[in-house]
């Protein structure tokens, strides 16, 4: 069950869009590039034997097709499908599926392509499944790379933009206690800035204040959902989680990533979780303080 929720939590991480990255045409090319190169080098099943004018520009075309199918799928399923292929929320679990259709696909229209233009392949079952061992061979490789090499770029972007959460909290003036926001929540009347979070107990939320002398809690019956809704007129208090809401004003820092972050509050020991439904909510939060 535990290595269900891992799998589970590591397929919905947040992936690049190959396509909308700035280098994606860059890693496109270069996988194709090296695929022709391989293929050429390598000549499988066979094909150093076989005595064709245009043999190499041949074999490079079982690279450079691919790569146009490649960029077809992707164009084209955000279109068709978009609520699941969707490039704004682009997930690893979504790259490998496409991936496999991808494969899927190139693997049958390249094997098209060889039976018209290479005499050792015959429309055949074996034929069929040698050539796809081929497809994956040569194709799987640079592909992976590619994948390495965006969720590389995804993990700097991610540390970058936690950095620039961190600078501008660290500028940021100490909370303003002295004018008072007053809220009154199913009989429970508090300041709000005193308020560093609130969370989720059982039926009830609680309140966690800031006092000179420690802090304190005030709890009354409740939920988080409902408790939102009053909360719209005050910007500054921001749900992190399904459970959890966290005044802006006394974060102090931040850890871990877009899948998983933990809010750290100026003088209070207590971390507050960041779900990665809320990430982005509590980013612009943050840089808009």
């Amino acid at each position: 069950m535990v290595a269900r929720t891992k799998i589970r939590e590591y397929l919905d991480r947040e992936h690049p869009h190959l396509l909308t990255e700035k280098y994606g045409w860059l890693y496109l090319t270069a996988a194709a590039l090296f695929t022709a190169l391989s293929i050429n080098h390598q000549q499988p099943h066979g094909l150093h034997d076989w005595n064709h004018s245009y043999k190499y520009s041949i074999l490079a075309c079982f690279s450079f097709i691919p790569m146009g199918i490649y960029i077809l799928i992707h164009k084209l399923f955000p279109l068709i499908f978009p609520q699941y292929f969707n490039k704004s929320n682009w997930t690893i679990q979504k790259d490998i599926t496409l991936l496999t259709i991808f494969f899927t696909i190139a693997g049958v229209i390249n094997w098209g392509y060889a039976l018209m233009k290479i005499p050792y392949y015959r429309a055949t079952l074996s034929s069929f499944i040698h050539f796809q061992y081929y497809t994956i061979d040569y194709g799987v490789p640079p592909f992976f790379v590619i994948f390495l090499a965006a969720r590389r770029k995804q993990a700097h972007k991610e540390r970058k933009a936690i950095g620039e959460l961190l600078a501008s909290l660290l500028l940021q003036a100490p909370p303003p206690l002295s004018t008072k926001l007053p809220l009154s929540y199913n009989k429970l009347n508090v300041d709000l800035n005193n308020v560093t979070y609130i969370n989720k107990y059982v039926n009830s939320v609680q309140f966690h204040l800031y006092r000179e002398d420690g802090c304190e809690i005030m709890e009354c019956i409740g939920t988080i959902k409902e408790l939102m809704l009053q909360l719209k007129e005050y910007p500054q208090l921001v749900q992190s989680h399904q459970s959890f809401v966290v005044n802006t004003a006394w974060v102090k820092g931040l850890t871990g990533n877009s899948n998983g972050m933990e809010i750290t509050l100026k003088n209070c020991t207590d971390k507050v979780p960041v779900s990665r439904k809320f990430v982005e909510q509590m980013k612009k939060a943050l840089l808009s303080e």
